[in-house]
C-alpha cells in the first residue's frame, strides 16, 4: 500500500509516517523544508518531495515528481497553525495558504484517481458548529479548517471518494524543537527549570498522545472508514493534572514549577457533539513516560 502523507515533517506527520512504514506501508511524504534531525531520518518515508503546497504552481510540481505512481491514500497533515498576531494580513495570509494547499492537494488526488483520502482537522470546528466558546476557538486557523471541511466535501460530490475528517484535541509528543505545552513542561523538568503554570493550574484541556492518533489512523486507513470523528481523550484533564503526571514521571526527582498571572482558555469537551472514534487512547502518564524516553534516545545519540 502506498500513502501519501502531506506535513510530514510536522509533529503528527512525523508518527504517522513512522506507523504506516511498520505496518508495511510505502510513504512518500511531502515537506516544505526537509527537517535535517536524526529524528527525522528515522521516520519511515521512504522518499520525500520537497514542495510548497499553498504555491501557484504546486500540483504541476506534484506531477512531475509523480511521473505515473499510483497511490491507495492521501493523509494531508500539513497546516498552519494560529498566529499570535493581531495584523490582518499575516492572519490572512495564514488562512490562504492551509485553504490553497488543500485545494491543490484535492486537484493532484483528482488527476492520480486515489480512492481514499484523509483530512486532518481540529475539535475546535465541533465548538463552532455547536456555537460554544466562539470568542476562545475562533481563528484563521480554526477558519481554514472549518471551510477545509467543506471543501473536501465538495470535491467528494463532484468525483466520488472514500473521505475520512478526523478532529482531533490538543496533540502531544516529542519531536526536535516541538514547543507545544507538554513537550515544553517536560523538556523543563529534564534541564531542573522551572514550569510556569496559568493562573491557578485548574484550566481544563483534552490532551491524546501523537502515537494513538497515528495508530488511529492507520485503522481508519485499514478498516476504509469514512465520515467525521472527533479523535478526543475520553478523560480531561488540568493543567496542575500534567503537572502531577510529569512529577510522577520523573521521580523521585523533584519537579519545581511556579503559578504565574496569565489567563488561558480552557475546552472541556463534557457536551461536546459528534461521532468520536471508537480507539484506546493511553494516560496522559503513559504519554509522558513514552516521551521521556523518546527524548532521552535522541538526546543520547545527538550527543554520542
Amino acid at each position: 500500500m502506498r500513502v501519501l502523507l502531506t506535513g510530514a515533517g510536522g509533529l503528527i506527520g512525523r508518527y504517522c509516517a513512522k506507523v504506516f512504514a511498520t505496518a508495511g506501508y510505502e510513504v512518500i511524504g511531502i515537506v516544505r523544508n526537509k527537517p535535517v534531525d536524526e529524528f527525522w531520518d528515522d521516520s519511515g518515508v521512504s522518499t520525500n518531495w520537497l514542495v510548497d503546497l499553498a504555491s501557484k504552481n504546486s500540483v504541476d510540481q506534484l506531477c512531475d515528481l509523480n511521473n505515473g505512481l499510483k497511490f491507495d491514500a492521501f493523509v494531508h497533515c500539513a497546516a498552519d497553525m494560529s498566529v499570535n498576531t493581531s495584523d490582518n494580513q499575516a492572519q490572512h495570509a495564514l488562512y490562504r495558504n492551509n485553504i490553497d494547499s488543500l485545494w491543490n492537494i484535492l486537484g493532484f488526488r483528482q488527476i492520480c484517481s486515489t480512492p481514499t483520502f484523509l483530512y486532518f482537522s481540529t475539535f475546535f470546528v465541533s465548538y463552532l458548529e455547536q456555537r460554544q466558546q466562539m470568542q476562545s476557538v475562533m481563528s484563521p486557523y480554526t477558519l481554514s479548517k472549518m471551510h477545509g471541511e467543506s471543501l473536501c466535501r465538495m470535491f467528494v460530490e463532484n468525483d466520488d471518494f472514500r473521505l475520512m475528517v478526523v478532529r482531533p484535541s490538543f496533540v502531544y509528543g516529542f519531536i526536535p524543537q516541538q514547543d507545544d505545552l507538554i513537550s515544553k513542561w517536560l523538556q523543563l523538568a529534564l534541564l531542573d527549570d522551572e514550569l510556569h503554570v496559568a493562573s491557578d493550574g485548574e484550566t481544563i484541556r483534552n490532551y491524546v498522545y501523537v502515537k494513538d492518533v497515528a495508530n488511529a489512523v492507520l485503522k481508519m486507513l485499514e478498516n476504509r472508514t469514512t465520515g467525521t470523528y472527533l479523535m478526543i481523550h475520553p478523560e480531561d484533564i488540568s493543567f496542575n493534572g500534567v503537572i502531577t503526571a510529569i512529577a510522577d514521571v520523573m521521580s523521585p526527582k523533584r519537579v519545581m514549577h511556579e503559578y504565574v498571572d496569565m489567563q488561558v482558555s480552557g475546552f472541556s469537551t463534557d457536551g461536546l457533539r459528534g461521532a468520536r472514534f471508537d480507539h484506546c487512547f493511553r494516560t496522559i502518564e503513559q504519554g509522558i513516560t513514552h516521551m521521556k524516553r523518546t527524548y532521552e534516545t535522541h538526546s543520547r545519540n545527538t550527543q554520542s
